[in-house]
């Protein structure tokens, strides 16, 4: 069904970062890790093979290299 435009309109279309996918390494071989803002208490986590671990905003803004992948939600639809 087509989304009505003045239902959009009203709608709050700011969206918040909640998660980042980064890489380092090489095409063929490399790690991941992700940080993620939990909805529950607003944290960030960093989420690095077995280990998790609480990072800080300032973190997170540092760590851009190799970053790939961001995943929003709008503010409009959070929990």
């Amino acid at each position: 069904e087509p989304l009505d435009m003045d239902v959009l309109k009203e709608m709050d279309v700011t969206y918040d970062l909640l998660g980042t996918i980064t890489h380092s390494g090489t095409a063929s071989v490399g790690h991941y890790q992700a940080y993620v803002r939990s909805c529950e208490d607003g944290h960030w986590y960093l989420y690095n093979d077995h280990l998790v671990r609480r990072a800080s905003h300032d973190e997170v803004k540092a760590d851009t290299r190799g970053t790939y992948v961001l995943f929003y939600l709008s503010r409009a639809l959070r929990p």
